[in-house]
């Protein structure tokens, strides 16, 4: 038995015994969200149909499609994303050795991504978070094996498994762009005239920031500034001293640009007009993102948070400020995260913390290896 083997192995039962216990614990979980997309699934059994809002998040309800020509229910879209979690727990580990080459690396992302037990609670939900996350683990493997060798067959798997997952959560463009950018960077040494350089540059901004604008045409963004919402709908709640924290106190002459102007260009000009209340506003979003607490969870949960994410966050700086690997790789994760952050701090954080989860797999493979360094430093020194 090979060495590789015993290690999906080793990986299998662990997430196995932990995938076995949430689901006993949460079963199948029909939320508020969950009927949109079920609703959308059925809608594309009598052929393709474009909803405005839903077709952001068409990868998951073709998953609710294609789940349901096997069985029916949605005890069969649960089972169906623990499996795909698990596959995407083997790709995580083989993504990280393919990329730096360090199997006990490796082996600590694929652990970290099970043992953040809530990133696995997620797939008991009829919510796109699981298979988005399965997805972006399946595309950074698919890319990170394109690195390392380029085929035909490679290729043409990218050509579908990327869209597929663009289109499965709006911040899937964060993917889409950190891939075009790291293909321009590649491509430079083939774009000698400067005029052609600069024109695809431009083009590609173009073609991303057309594409926010359409996604953003069906989110009421303007509401939450003019609310001063840090989660979204805290306002609606009924008063409570924890949900003081978040909001942001809005301005008597807050700026609200005209409501017929595109979305991008309303955020801009609300930026330029409100710049001091946005950016507080961004930067409380941004901080309960990446924290990942909030005052109406449990001490624990919150102690629990900052004692494994802030370690996490410092290994993943420190691995692309070192950056002793190919800097393709840094500026793909480095624009992946950084989108994917700034998609949240524009519009705004969640309720329940699902938002970071698409982030978690970057951040794991990123500071899996000087992680699995360091431990094995002071696990030699212990033997001392």
């Amino acid at each position: 038995m090979s060495k590789g083997f015993k290690t999906i192995l080793i990986i299998t039962t662990a997430y196995g015994l932990v995938s076995v216990l949430l689901f006993f614990v949460y079963g199948v979980k029909h939320v508020n969200d969950s009927h949109r997309y079920i609703e959308y699934a059925a809608t594309l059994q009598h052929g393709f149909y474009f909803d405005p809002h839903n077709f952001w998040y068409l990868g998951y309800a073709l998953f609710i499609f294609l789940v349901n020509q096997i069985q029916d229910g949605e005890l069969a879209i649960v089972i169906a994303q623990y499996v795909l979690s698990w596959l995407a727990v083997i790709c995580i580990y083989k993504t990280a050795v393919l990329l730096f080459k360090n199997e006990n690396g490796g082996i600590f992302a694929a652990l970290l991504y099970i043992l953040f037990i809530e990133l696995l609670t997620w797939n008991s939900y009829i919510l796109c978070e699981s298979l988005y996350c399965s997805l972006i683990c399946f595309s950074l493997y698919l890319l990170a094996s394109l690195y390392e060798r380029a085929t035909i067959g490679k290729i043409l798997m990218a050509v579908w498994l990327i869209p597929f997952t663009v289109l499965t959560k709006p911040t899937g463009i964060a993917l889409l762009c950190a891939l075009l950018v790291v293909l321009i960077f590649m491509g430079r040494r083939y774009l000698t005239h400067r005029t052609l350089r600069y024109t695809l540059i431009l083009l590609t901004i173009s073609f991303c920031l057309v594409l926010a604008n359409r996604m953003l045409t069906t989110y009421r963004v303007m509401e939450n500034y003019e609310l001063g919402e840090i989660v979204y709908g805290i306002s609606t709640l009924h008063p409570k001293p924890e949900y003081d924290l978040l909001s942001v106190v809005v301005p008597n002459d807050i700026y609200l640009p005209p409501e017929t102007n595109p979305p991008l260009v309303k955020i801009v000009s609300f930026m330029a007009h409100n710049p001091i209340y946005w950016t507080k506003l961004f930067l409380c979003k941004t901080f309960y993102l990446l924290v990942h607490i909030r005052p109406y969870w449990s001490v624990q949960h919150n102690i629990f948070s900052i004692i494994i994410l802030l370690p996490l966050y410092y290994y993943a700086i420190r691995s692309l400020i070192h950056n002793k690997h190919k800097i393709e790789i840094a500026l793909f994760f480095l624009t992946y995260v950084l989108l994917h952050v700034a998609s949240i701090g524009i519009t705004s954080v969640d309720w329940d913390g699902r938002f970071l989860m698409p982030l978690l797999p970057a951040i794991f493979i990123m500071a899996s290896t000087g992680m699995a360094i360091d431990f094995n430093k002071i696990f030699r020194k212990g033997i001392h």
